[in-house]
């Protein structure tokens, strides 16, 4: 009896249990379409018999089973059909009904090739990624009023869609992904929404023929790149950035109205376009034209710049337009990038703007060092003149690598009290004739004690310019690596002040004739082809080095080097064919004569080499005046030994005697000690060179005599 009742207490526990929990929801098969249940709301699947035209049901019923005292019984749930989860990859639905819809999930029709038309109520609020993306025979859908979401890669590859029709995106649209409607079929566009067109909206619809962009607030990346029917767009005022590549290669594209509100035009934004008149409204402000903005517009006849305030047009923005003849450039225009309006072979004469700061690029490779001018206006044959403006600030006015192989230009007008940089500029123009400082206008408002500098910089210019005969400008060289003036025959110039103080660079003077050059009195060197072609030079007392082939000079007949030079290297004077007919060192040391690597020559080394490495050019036929005394150290110096007629000159002065005046070389422990840090050149009483450095550096020398030259002074020790 016990056990029997503790039985039954042990079944009625348990049905307890049971009959608290464990429920089910069937799935649903209707028509052909499995609809399942999910957080009190129904969703739908296709399956393998899912074909033809299909309307889904705005609600289902499910049944649901529930255990109650231990018995199996069933409940009845009906809910809205409110997503539709996956119908990929089914090649036989032709088309889909959902009036209750909200959401269309990820790739749910992915790759229906044969789905033709799409109908959708107006409780729709989310189409996913790739919902419909791949229907190729896809040629209508309706997108309702409260749709929020179009999700990226929407309607991509959708060949058919909206061919004949217009897509129109409704005002409560706040998101639509990147590419949702690329390669498809879409030929007109109603854009309602206030949001950017995302990047690569429309790519490759190649039927796209009008878009109506209402009040977007930006255009993004490559959006309607490649749509090779459109022919015109207008830029809604609500729009402030074209983002790069936005209508890149739109080659249809020939019209296109912008507004004053712009403030960017991406990079390539209209490259490879058909545009034929361009204009930049009147009152742009801030506006950045980017890099090859325009590239490649093969058609682009006529460029008309308003007048804003600070327009950049960045480099290779206005490439290869080889049809441009007509350009306006407005004021408000601060930079011209490098490669813009190269080879307009039928551009005529143009006027730059007061408010212009740049004309041309300008890099230097940081790891290499290398510089770099990449130009503007360069090969243009018609442009017969050139006027470069005072800027309205009093900034001074950069021109990199531009106005070259202009090959009618004839004359470079420049403002008086307006300072320039010229690099890389107006080289191989063979008809220039002259570059001359025109009357003040009242266009400039800025007095000459306002510009930070008026004097003109020449890097790398007017370089092969045969009939340039006449430069008024005031001018320095600098940069010291590249010519200025090269091949420009016909110009001469009385004389010219070298600017730097320390040292000089190469090709610090211009390469022209100039009669007289004179230098600062605390140049210290003259570095390579640093005077190329001059008829006097004045050399300083302070010059201690002359570098190979330093100073050409064509008409000297006589030079003086002074007593503080110690260092000469190969070639370092050359005169004119037999006018050079006297040269004077001041020095009563040598100057020792260096090899490239700054190890110095001995005699035999030069006797061994042909043709012989010479100081002087022709030096055995050019007299060398010397100190009195010295013409025996003169002849066994290396380099120095190749004068064939040493002249001494002045008052008696042995060297036994010049120890006097170097009363700061002395010998202490053994060693040669020179006060201060000075160069200094050590030679042995037979004239070799034994040290030549700075004073800290003197090494241990061999018991004996020696002559010291310590900045330019001589003085006998004995150690």
């Amino acid at each position: 009896m016990i056990k029997r009742l503790l039985n039954r207490f042990i079944a009625l526990f348990f049905s307890s249990l049971i009959s608290i929990q464990c429920f089910a929801y069937d799935d649903v098969p209707l028509d052909n379409v499995v609809y399942k249940y999910v957080d009190g709301h129904a969703c739908a699947y296709g399956n393998s018999k899912t074909a033809g035209d299909i309307k889904l049901r705005d609600k289902v019923t499910f049944q649901e089973r529930v255990f109650e005292d231990g018995e199996e019984k069933y409940n009845y749930k009906t809910v809205d059909v409110t997503e539709v989860c996956d119908f990929s990859y089914n090649e036989k639905i032709t088309s889909i009904t959902a009036n209750r819809i909200k959401t269309v999930h990820s790739s749910a029709f992915y790759g229906c090739t044969s789905l033709r038309s799409v109908k959708l109520g107006n409780t729709l609020d989310i189409i996913g990624e790739g919902a419909f993306s791949d229907c190729t025979a896809l040629e209508y859908i309706n997108l309702p009023a409260g749709l929020t979401t179009i999700g990226e890669w929407c309607f991509s590859r959708c060949n058919s869609l909206f061919s004949a029709s217009t897509l129109k995106i409704p005002n409560s649209v706040t998101t639509v992904g990147a590419c949702a409607f690329s390669e498809s079929g879409v030929s007109e566009v109603n854009w309602g929404t206030q949001i950017a067109v995302p990047t690569l909206a429309f790519e490759d619809c190649i039927n796209l023929k009008s878009i109506d962009l209402n009040q977007t607030c930006e255009i993004g990346w490559c959006a309607f790149n490649g749509c090779t029917s459109l022919k015109s767009i207008a830029i809604p005022r609500s729009c402030t950035t074209i983002v790069d590549g936005a209508f890149g290669f739109c080659s249809a594209l020939t019209s296109v109205t912008l507004h004053k509100f712009l403030n960017t035009i991406g990079e390539s934004a209209f490259r490879n376009t058909g545009i034929i008149n361009l204009e930049i409204p009147e009152g742009c402000e801030n506006l950045t034209i980017g890099k090859s903005a325009f590239k490649c517009c093969y058609e682009l006849k006529k460029i008309t710049f308003l007048d804003g305030k600070k327009i950049v047009i960045q480099s290779d923005a206005f490439s290869e337009i080889a049809k441009l003849d007509y350009l306006h450039l407005g004021e408000g225009i601060v930079e011209i990038g490098g490669y813009n309006f190269n080879d307009c072979s039928l551009l005529e004469d143009f006027e730059l703007p007061s408010t212009i700061e740049r004309i041309g690029g300008y890099d230097v490779d940081d790891l290499m060092g290398y510089e770099n001018c990449d130009g503007c206006f360069n090969n243009c044959p018609l442009l017969t003149k050139i006027d470069l403006p005072a800027n309205i600030e009093g900034k001074k006015v950069y021109v990199y690598g531009s106005f070259n192989y202009c090959a009618k230009l004839g004359i470079v007008t420049e403002a008086p009290k307006q300072a320039y940089e010229h690099k890389s500029s107006f080289n191989n123009c063979p008809n220039l004739g002259s570059v001359v400082l025109r009357k003040s206008t009242t266009k400039s408002v800025v007095s000459r004690t306002s510009r930070a500098e008026a004097v003109s910089s020449l890097y790398d210019a007017f370089n092969e310019c045969p009939e340039l005969e006449k430069f008024e400008c005031e001018f320095v060289i600098t940069g010291g690596v590249l010519r200025v003036f090269d091949r420009c025959n016909k110009l001469k110039f009385n004389s010219y002040h070298i600017p730097y103080t320390d040292i000089v660079p190469s090709m610090a003077v211009p390469w022209c004739y100039v009669k007289n050059v004179t230098m600062s009195e605390s140049v210290r060197e003259i570095g390579v082809a640093a005077i190329p072609n001059a008829g006097k030079v004045t050399i300083p007392d302070s010059l201690r080095i002359i570098h190979k082939y330093a100073i050409n000079a064509l008409e000297m007949s006589e030079i003086v080097l002074p007593d503080s030079l110690h260092t000469v290297y190969e070639a370092c004077i050359r005169g004119g064919s037999g006018v050079l007919n006297k040269l004077t060192l001041k020095s009563k040391i040598p100057p020792v004569f260096l090899k490239n690597d700054g190890t110095p020559y001995t005699v035999e080394e030069i006797e061994n080499t042909y043709p012989k490495r010479t100081i002087v050019r022709n030096a055995e036929s050019i007299p060398l005046y010397v100190p009195k005394g010295t013409a025996e150290a003169y002849r066994n110096a290396p380099g120095w030994h190749l004068f064939t007629e040493i002249i001494e000159y002045g008052e008696s002065s042995a060297i036994d005697d010049v120890s006097i005046s170097a009363p700061t070389v002395t010998v202490e422990g053994g060693r040669i000690v020179v006060a201060g840090s000075v160069p200094v050149t050590i030679f042995n009483m037979s004239g070799t060179m034994i040290y030549n450095g700075i004073s800290e550096r003197i090494p241990a020398l061999p018991k004996g005599f020696y002559i010291v030259n310590a900045a330019g002074m001589a003085t006998k020790v004995s150690i």
